[in-house]
């Protein structure tokens, strides 16, 4: 990246370390990241932005990862775990789910 206002919530855009799969979600990001601190001026409100971008940024690398999701079990160092059960966030419905919503 290279920002003439240069931010240093620009290190989080980086993407080089991640796997090609998760790395192609994250470039718009960075771009777009690379623009506003091109374009707006520092201070809280620039900030505020970056963060909120920063956020998408890891939702979009998260949903490479688990597309839907849905995923039931998840990776650890010593093998798969399977994701306890839980109630269905949906307000008024009663069911056991592995993810916090059952649709």
């Amino acid at each position: 990246m290279k920002s003439g206002n240069k931010d240093r919530m620009l290190d989080w855009f980086k993407y080089a370390h991640l796997p090609d799969t998760l790395r192609e979600a994250s470039p718009p990001f960075g771009e777009l990241a690379e623009m506003i601190c091109d374009s707006i001026e520092p201070g809280p409100e620039r900030t505020v932005a970056l963060r909120k971008l920063l956020e998408a940024k890891d939702a979009a690398v998260r949903a490479k990862l688990k597309p839907g999701g849905r995923d039931r079990e998840i990776s650890t160092s010593t093998g798969a775990m399977r994701l306890p059960k839980t109630r269905c966030a949906e307000p008024g419905c009663k069911r056991l789910v592995a993810s916090l919503r059952c649709d």
